[in-house]
């Protein structure tokens, strides 16, 4: 028997196996239905990690307190870490299934996610990725999903790069002159491409005047600030700056960029991927940035998003949720509404319920496209700066939210 900590409300310690009380076969005899929940638990990505468990907690917790799901059943959660590469990401998976455990979530990295779905493929097991926002792990661009077993909550990175690009192409036009960081794999350059793309089928006359590309790795930026800030070419008004970078790589470029004061030297700083816990971590200090993103804690005036920030906050100690919390909690979610629908925890049935099934969310209704496999999820394009005094040390000076336009 292999043994987890569990977390529900407090710490329990649940025994997963094949046919084990909390296993997620869907026996009608099992009292709780356990969702493995794959993510970064430890090194440069444990922060994201505990942001999409955290929000999965909340949700289960949430859907436990008003009765639980299939008639009583209460969902736990058991976790793995995903580690830093696809091998041990896989690797989780298959520990999961091989202790019974065939409902799984989570995921950060897209190139994790390209290890695990062929694998969950040839299993009886069923994922619903988190941040995996490649465009070609569902079906949310091409309208069909390549994978049978794989469902994502995650606005595919092609789909927030044009949101941005639309939005800012109204509200900046005159911003053309611009240059690019990003960081050097496919999801960087795709991404710099996109909204680049966007802004010219808006008409805007955009002018390339760098594109600097760095590794995951790199935290020294300072010979790509200062050659951007040297090569700065007309007024203030027209000189916009594209960051195509996320977490460390963010912050780091920002805190450089400020030493050049380039934040002053130019309109418009725009970044696609989460970044309001990079604003955050800025204390107080952070630029004026627009970004796209999965969610804003600030863009939904509805009951139930007060609830899940509220929520969140009793865990967090007060700290506002991020896309990734929010994203976590979508897969809580997708399995509560998917379980319901099949009046069970079975593998199978759940599978099948997952494809199209509709549910009410902070953002409002959604659902899961039933070929794509991809949540309906708005973008949300998010304008804020750093305010000592503000929640978090960030005002949030604006929000807009652009429907899903997918499959």
């Amino acid at each position: 028997m292999k043994k987890l900590w569990i977390p529900i409300t407090g710490v329990v310690l649940l025994t997963l196996s094949g046919c084990s009380a909390g296993s997620s076969t869907g026996s009608s005899a099992d009292s709780t239905i356990t969702i493995g929940m794959i993510a970064p638990t430890q090194g440069a990505y444990a922060e994201i990690g505990k942001n999409i468990t955290d929000g999965f907690q909340v949700a289960i917790d949430e859907v436990n307190a008003n009765g639980g799901v299939a008639g009583g059943k209460q969902l736990a959660m058991a976790t793995k870490d995903e580690g830093s590469s696809p091998q041990t990401a896989t690797q989780a998976a298959r520990d999961f299934t091989s202790n019974g455990v065939n409902l799984l979530g989570g995921l950060f990295s897209s190139a994790d996610c390209a290890g695990v779905d062929p694998v969950v493929e040839q299993s009886p097991a069923i994922l619903v990725t988190a941040s995996c926002a490649s465009d070609t792990l569902t079906g949310g661009i091409s309208g069909t999903s390549p994978f049978k077993r794989t469902f994502g909550v995650a606005v595919r990175d092609q789909a927030n790069a044009q949101a941005l690009a639309e939005v800012m192409a109204q509200k900046f036009p005159n911003v053309t002159n611009y240059d690019a960081f990003g960081f050097d794999y496919s999801w960087g350059h795709e991404t710099w491409q996109t909204y680049r793309d966007g802004l010219t089928a808006a008409d805007v006359a955009v002018q390339v005047n760098s594109e600097q590309f760095v590794p995951l790795s790199a935290s020294d930026f300072h010979s790509q600030v200062a050659a951007i800030s040297g090569g700065l070419t007309g007024p203030v008004a027209s000189r916009g700056i594209f960051l195509a970078t996320f977490g460390a790589g963010t912050s780091g470029f920002l805190k450089q960029a400020q030493a050049y004061d380039l934040p002053s030297q130019v309109a418009l700083i725009a970044n696609s991927g989460e970044y309001y816990n990079v604003a955050r971590s800025l204390n107080g200090q952070a630029p004026d940035v627009w970004n796209s993103y999965d969610y804003n804690w600030a863009a939904f005036n509805t009951t139930m998003n007060t609830q899940f920030v509220t929520d969140y906050g009793k865990i967090a100690n007060g700290a506002k949720p991020v896309g990734w919390t929010y994203q976590g909690y979508l897969i809580g979610l997708s399995y509560a509404a998917a379980i319901n629908k099949a009046g069970s925890g079975d593998p199978e049935a759940v599978r099948t319920a997952l494809e199209g099934v509709s549910f009410d969310a902070p953002s409002g209704s959604l659902t899961m496209g039933a070929a794509s496999h991809q949540l309906s999820v708005p973008s949300v394009i998010s304008h804020t700066v750093g305010d000592s005094t503000s929640s978090d040390g960030v005002k949030v000076i604006e929000t807009q939210v652009v429907p899903y336009s997918g499959k």
